[in-house]
Order: structure tokens, then sequence, then C-alpha cells
């Protein structure tokens, strides 16, 4: 059975974060040059930063258009690939070649989960860093974007479950009269009925992946529950208002997520049987194939996306140290020009950015 590179792809790690005081340290040698210079001096250096900013920020939009293209391409293949798989059951003669494409694409789906999962926390403690990589404001903008992501992913991986078969009341025997004789002598001839015993394994593998995406959901209810606990602690400590109201938004969004999970799961437990077509063995081989070419496209996209989000990292990173230092000069740094909602996170794993 093949693979789908494309969702081995989609796990790529990424460990672009600077130490907050090897970056504090950067911002503070520049200011002390500055220092004990005429205000001449001051305002040239001052306008030498916001042209600097302004190449930064142009270019940044660039990347940024970039990868919302490249993202739209990926996400669309996506969803075909679900498509295709959640649309067909298996036939007696594709046996459960189709079941296996599906159990393989739900695997997948959660690995890239997992890792999303990973990344956000990640990007939750460096929320709460003195002196972040990127601004808070944006840090926060990636975990809702990683929220999305996962979410539309957790949804997927549904789709797919509930499109696996169910039990269904097939005879065991296939029964035809035969005019004298049979197995009891009454005539009639039994023959094992092989929609039966096929049915009882789909629907037996139909149980433990319905059992298996119950307690993964459960789980991550249970890891939001105990941050939420924890937040609840940090809030009630003598903190910023800053720190407070970011905590505050923290456990809004939590709380939201666990909503979204428990109604997923009923979803999930509650579903009907699924409205799907057979296809035969040759049908089956030849979608595994499309599948599988798709799947590879996406892997190329997916390294080229990560690779723009490496670009485009170095330009946020570059992009907040400039608007540190004009900061420190007193000056007012121009707005990015770059749309907060118009930046989706990248399938590498990496974090989108605005």
């Amino acid at each position: 059975m093949k693979t789908f590179p494309l969702f081995i792809a989609l796990a790529v790690t990424l460990g672009f974060i600077l130490p907050a005081a090897a970056q504090e340290e950067t911002v503070t040698e520049e200011v002390t040059v500055i220092e004990g210079h005429s205000p001449e001096e001051v305002a040239a250096r001052i306008a030498e930063l916001q042209t600097y900013l302004t190449h930064r920020q142009e270019r940044a939009t660039e990347i940024t258009n970039d990868m919302i293209a490249l993202d739209d391409r990926i996400e669309g293949r996506i969803e075909k690939i679900v498509g295709m798989l959640d649309g067909i059951t298996d036939s007696l003669e594709s046996s459960r070649r189709v079941a296996q494409m599906k159990k393989e694409a739900i695997a997948a789906l959660e690995n890239t989960i997992n890792f999303y999962d990973q990344k956000r926390r990640s990007l939750q403690e460096e929320t709460r860093q003195r002196n972040p990589r990127i601004s808070r404001e944006e840090l926060f903008s990636d975990i809702g974007k990683f929220d999305d992501r996962i979410d539309k992913r957790v949804n997927q991986m549904l789709d797919l479950a509930k499109s696996m078969q169910s039990h269904k009341d097939y005879d065991k025997w296939n029964v035809a009269y035969g005019g004298g004789g049979g197995l009891w002598g009454d005539g009639y001839y039994r023959t094992r009925n092989p929609r039966y015993y096929q049915n009882r394994q789909e629907a037996t593998n139909t149980q433990q992946e319905v059992k298996q995406l119950v307690e993964e959901i459960k789980v991550g209810i249970d890891r939001l529950q105990r941050s939420n606990r924890d937040i609840e602690e940090k809030l009630k400590a003598n903190i910023t208002p800053q720190y407070r109201a970011m905590l505050e938004d923290e456990l809004t969004r939590n709380n939201g997520i666990i909503e979204t999970r428990e109604g997923q799961m009923e979803d999930l437990v509650m579903s009907q049987d699924p409205d799907t077509k057979t296809v035969g063995r040759n049908q089956a081989l030849n979608i595994e194939s499309m599948i599988h070419d798709m799947a590879s496209d996406l892997s190329q996209d997916n390294n080229h996306l990560f690779a723009l989000y490496h670009e485009l990292n170095l330009e946020r990173e570059a992009i907040n140290q400039i608007n540190h230092k004009l900061e420190a000069l007193g000056a007012e740094p121009p707005p990015s020009p770059i749309p907060a909602s118009e930046v989706p996170p990248t399938e590498s794993g990496a974090p989108a950015t605005q």
C-alpha cells in the first residue's frame, strides 16, 4: 500500500526562535551608538531606519502573497484528496483497499494535528517571554490561525471516519433451491455470503477508528482544560493589565475550542450510514495512483512553502527589531502593510505571519 508523502511532508519541524536575551542585546547596542549624537544625526538615523523598514515590509508583503497563493493550492488539493476518499467504499473486488487508504489518511492527518498543537503551545510560551521574537499581537494571531487549521484537519478526519462502513444486516448464507439434496437434505443449497464477512470486518475497523478518534479528542480536551486551570491560577496573581488581557483572551479561545471538540465528538458518535458508492478493484487502484501523484506534487509545494516561510520569518524578525529601534529613538514606526487576515498558517507546520 502506498503512503501519502503529502501528510508526511506536513510534519516538518521548525526552530527559528531567537533567544529573547540575544534580541534585547542587539537592540540595546544600536541605541547606545545613537546616544550622544546631535539631533540632526538622530533624525538622519531615523530616516535611514524608516527607509530600511519600508523595504523590509515590501519584501515581506511579496513573500506573503506568494505564500497565500501556494497555500490555497495546497489546501485545495488536500480537500480534493479527502473528498475523493470520503465518497467511496470497498466492493468485494477491491477488498479493503479503500478502507486502508482512509485509515492511512486519518493517521497522517492526526500526526499533523499533533504537530500543529505542539507548535501552538510553543507560541503560547513565547507570548509569555519578556522580549518575544515578534510582537505578541502577531503571536496570538498565529495561535488563532493554528486553531483554525487544527479544526479543519479534525473535520477532515471526521469526514473520513464517518464515511467508513458500519454494521449492516447481511445474511450470513446465500440460499438457493436446487431441487433436491442440499446440505440439510431439503433441496436448499447454502453458501457463505462474502458481503456478510466483509462488512463484519469493515464494521469492526470502523468501530476501532471511531473509538480512537473519540479518545484523541478527549485527550485534546483534557489538555486544554489543564491549560485553563493554569491560566486561572496566573490570573489570581498580581500581573500587568496587558498580560492579564492576553491570558483572558487565551482562556476564551480555549473554552471555544473545547465546546467545538465536544460537538465534533458527539457528531462522530451519532453519525448515520454514509452515502458512498462502491468501487471495483481497478477503480480503487486508479484512485490510489491518482492520490499518490497528487500527494507527490503537494510534497514539492510544501517544501517551497517551507522555504518561503523561512525567508518571511527573517523579514518579520528584522521588522520587529527595526520597530524597537525606532521606538527607542522616539520615532513612530509606520503600520505594517500586511493585513493580519490575509496570511495563512503554512502546511510545513510553520506559523503564518502578518
